[in-house]
């Protein structure tokens, strides 16, 4: 628990970050479970002789960084945390291992539809498309929604495929198994929407939540459209990131983006 004696005011490295570091290692140790209280700023302050005002920086910081959330006239209590999502590169499902919680997916829809205007701009011949619509989870609880669209032409056997084995296995992982739809070049564009009533119901948020919208495009190695996809993660419960080396600064580290 939490000991006065980590606090040294001999060294130059702030207090309010030595008491964040502390809080935070307290914190991913299970010492304060999620939703737990952690103490007050008066507590924290006497507990480890520190004024106020460096206390409420500390926990501020954490606040900031989504460890911990305040609720008026109540107290501050530990947030549970959020996948962190890499958006390139890295299974959705080893993200959310890796945050401590158990993957799971729910297929809401699977149909036969008529080609889609996004998939014929991008290219795509034909009269119709796969549609796949299903929930991501963690612990059971829906973390974000993915509407995509494939080409019936060459994506026909989706359709097929065993509900179970699509589940557990992923889309992705099935389509990359074959060559010919195998993806190489992909774009993403992500903006800031409120959920509509029927994204809002899925994913267990209240109507107009502010949440991350994800919109993905993918081509294989000939130019072919492999598909055009929809993800709306729920901003409480994710956080998307982004690493890349940079072009002309390969010696000097890469670069980080989230979100």
């Amino acid at each position: 628990m939490l000991d006065p004696k980590q606090i040294n005011k001999e060294i130059p490295i702030p207090l309010y970050f030595q008491l964040k570091q502390l809080l935070l290692a307290e914190i991913r140790s299970g010492a304060f479970p999620v939703g737990s209280a952690i103490p007050t700023e008066m507590e924290l302050a006497e507990m480890f002789d520190l004024s106020r005002t460096t206390v409420r920086q500390a926990i501020a910081a954490l606040v900031q960084d989504g460890h911990l959330y305040r609720v008026k006239s109540k107290g501050t209590f530990v947030s549970q945390p959020k996948v962190l999502y890499h958006m390139f590169g890295h299974a959705y499902s080893d993200d959310i291992r890796e945050s401590g919680r158990v993957p799971g997916r729910k297929l809401l829809s699977r149909e036969k539809v008529v080609l889609t205007s996004e998939l014929k701009d991008m290219g795509a011949s034909g009269e119709y498309a796969v549609f796949l619509d299903r929930i991501q989870m963690a612990d059971g609880k829906p973390i974000s929604r993915t509407m995509s669209w494939y080409p019936y032409d060459g994506f026909a056997f989706l359709l097929d495929t065993e509900e179970e084995v699509l589940m557990e296995r992923g889309v992705f992982g099935l389509i990359r198994e074959r060559e010919e739809t195998t993806p190489v070049r992909l774009n993403r564009r992500f903006v800031a929407v409120n959920a509509d009533e029927a994204i809002a119901e899925s994913l267990g948020i209240p109507v107009g939540t502010a949440v991350q919208l994800m919109i993905s495009r993918r081509y294989g190695s000939r130019g072919q459209v492999i598909d055009y996809s929809k993800t709306y993660f729920r901003g409480d419960m994710n956080t998307l990131e982004f690493e890349a080396e940079l072009p002309g600064f390969q010696n000097e580290g890469t670069g980080s983006v989230r979100t």
